[in-house]
């Protein structure tokens, strides 16, 4: 069931990002606690595997979760 959630593939539109998102990865807007930031990539990487996203995608992907002071 998972491998076919995104047919082995994982990239940034937004049928895919919605996905992503669904399976528990979320915003991060930063944090000025080092362990906050570990935590959340922790659990992203986890979404990412899951889904099996391919490991070029999953930079893209990332950068587009981090919002205000994260992405700047």
């Amino acid at each position: 069931m998972v491998t076919t959630a995104l047919q082995g593939r994982c990239n940034t539109e937004a049928s895919d990002i919605k996905r992503v998102k669904e399976f528990g990865a979320h915003d991060f807007f930063g944090s000025a606690d080092p362990a906050e930031a570990e935590n959340w990539l922790t659990d992203l990487e986890r979404v990412l595997e899951a889904l099996q996203c391919p490991d070029g995608d999953r930079v893209p992907l990332a950068a587009f979760l981090l919002k205000g002071n994260a992405y700047h």
